[in-house]
């Protein structure tokens, strides 16, 4: 993967694209080129083909769309809301844009700058992260979220009804990383950003920042990192950085300390500062995007919420039961009812049911029979409740199950299918292969008691590199109907997992072995995401069952084969 490419000075310095799943903050005084740096790193995840979501409530970031000069396009980044947006923006939308930016992954800028307050704002804001979190649990794919004036939706002293929203930023920088979201703070006032979300910065890119308040929040962060010697370094020369440059400072990630300039935009700077006495340029071209195939996407979101919503179900079921009672009001026409005696069992079907009634009785009176003869046998009486366990004397009690010749019963559990295994293949089995066979897995429990139980009566031997049957257990495992064994094993495995995800990649890797796939060819024939949370799920439970074999390259078994 190529890196990100964020700085002209030092030429080789470069950042990687794991980059989107981290957690930025960029500080500044205004003015000094915050956005700017910000829309650099969109670009570089443009090129890249990462994406990314941008809460814009300033309304400067839709100049990714046009190049610098404005003469030519930019990327085709769908803007939603504002002056420039490609649709607008209703404050109360948010979980349905979060739904279409997690169900249609892409480059998006939410412009918030045409809100009629800061509480529809907030009112957005909050529906929009919180449902971004929770959608993002079953979709963690990588998306990274810029939040330009990071203060006003993560504030260090929240207003009245604030509180909600904070706490859903805060999640979402704490805790979005395993969920697959990146996060970008940026703000000219660290002093005010809340502590709990500044502290979770991985990578700090700080620019010019002058005012004590501020350089005293920077500092905070600073104190944490770094020896004494870059903390001095880092804050002397934090006032006087020149325009474009920064301190990109990674302690643990990168391990970088490093001051830089910032290279120039290849997209138009449309949060620059209007000059006075100079004519302000507007792009003549933008990059189009498909607003056919949006608004489809985006009334198909719509759609969806409306069938999660539970208002708009319970209305639904008000309906039905509205339509239910008017039809019940409706008086039913009286019907002639005539009883019609039909018999329900045939008198040929009658007497088969008798005989097979007598047949059961007769087979239960030789049961009886046989297992009293039994009991004499092997010399069982019959103790009173009192007398079987005395006060005072703690008795050992031991589940043996003996034969009338005194042989020990294996029944059919996994003990006598290790056993059948064993017997089938005379030059012995690695424990692996024996638990595949066995349909169990080598690592789990029960195996071990199998195993241990075998090795104690002097049924199996060997170390687990090589397990063998004994005569013993020849003896005591007798007549036995073998264990399927190559294809037919491998149908047997199919039957267990079911209809489930992991059958379908079990079928996937026999079907070309002994050739192996990677995760993501494996995950393009299962129609799953190689870094799905379920792909992972059903990966664990094939290699905790011993049914694959390797970690990048994944291959079926050499059992399902011989």
């Amino acid at each position: 993967m190529k890196p990100l490419h964020i700085a002209s000075e030092p030429k080789d310095f470069s950042i990687p694209q794991d980059l989107i799943t981290q957690t930025l903050a960029i500080l500044a005084r205004k003015r000094v080129g915050k956005t700017y740096t910000a829309s650099v790193i969109a670009e570089e995840f443009c090129k890249a083909k990462l994406p990314f979501v941008v809460l814009d409530p300033t309304g400067a970031w839709w100049g990714l769309r046009a190049s610098s000069d404005g003469k030519a396009a930019g990327y085709p980044v769908i803007i939603i809301g504002g002056p420039h947006g490609d649709v607008p923006l209703e404050p109360t939308a948010g979980r349905v844009i979060a739904d279409l930016v997690v169900d249609h992954p892409g480059y998006f800028v939410i412009d918030l700058s045409l809100t009629n307050s800061n509480a529809e704002q907030d009112r957005f804001a909050t529906d929009f992260a919180e449902q971004l979190y929770r959608r993002k649990s079953r979709q963690p794919d990588p998306l990274h979220l810029f939040i330009d004036e990071a203060d006003s939706f993560a504030p260090q002293r929240p207003f009245p009804g604030q509180q909600r929203m904070l706490g859903a930023f805060e999640a979402i920088v704490r805790r979005g990383g395993i969920r697959g979201i990146g996060v970008t703070m940026i703000t000219q006032r660290p002093a005010i950003l809340n502590k709990n979300v500044l502290t979770q910065t991985e990578v700090l890119i700080a620019l010019q920042t002058t005012g004590p308040q501020d350089r005293a929040a920077v500092q905070e962060w600073v104190k944490s990192h770094g020896t004494k010697e870059q903390q001095e370094t880092f804050m002397n020369s934090l006032a006087g950085l020149q325009k474009g440059q920064a301190w990109i400072w990674s302690p643990a990630w990168l391990n970088v300390f490093k001051l830089v300039k910032i290279r120039a935009r290849a997209t138009f700077n449309s949060s620059a500062t209007p000059e006075v006495g100079t004519a302000q340029r507007v792009p003549s071209i933008l990059a189009p995007v498909d607003l056919e195939a949006l608004k489809g996407q985006m009334a198909a979101t719509i759609e969806k919420a409306k069938a999660d919503d539970p208002k708009a179900l319970k209305a639904k079921i008000a309906q039905l039961e509205r339509d239910l009672a008017a039809i019940h009001s409706v008086p039913a026409p009286q019907a002639k009812v005539e009883i019609v005696e039909v018999p329900l069992i045939k008198d040929a079907d009658l007497d088969r049911l008798e005989k097979a009634t007598a047949a059961i009785s007769v087979a239960a009176s030789l049961l009886a029979d046989t297992i009293g003869k039994w009991k004499q046998a092997v010399g069982v009486r019959h103790v009173p409740a009192e007398q079987r366990h005395p006060r005072g004397e703690r008795q050992e009690i031991r589940s043996v199950q003996m034969s009338a010749q005194g042989n020990v019963v294996l029944g059919t559990g996994g003990l006598r299918r290790m056993l059948i295994a064993l017997a089938q293949r005379s030059q012995g089995l690695s424990d692996r292969q024996l638990g595949v066979r066995a349909g169990l897995s080598s690592s789990s429990g029960s195996f071990g008691t199998y195993l241990a139980k075998g090795r104690t009566n002097g049924w199996i031997s060997g170390e687990r590199g090589c397990l063998s049957i004994t005569e013993a257990g020849l003896q005591v495992l007798g007549v036995f109907d073998p264990l399927p064994t190559g294809n037919g094993l491998l149908r047997y495995w199919l039957n267990e997992l079911g209809n489930s995800g992991a059958a379908r990649m079990l079928e996937a890797l026999s079907a070309v072995y002994p050739r192996a796939m990677t995760k993501e060819e494996l995950g393009a024939q299962v129609n799953l995401s190689h870094s799905s949370g379920s792909f992972g799920t059903y990966l664990s439970r094939l290699r905790t069952l011993e049914l694959i074999e390797g970690r990048q390259e994944l291959k079926a078994s050499s059992e399902f084969v011989c």
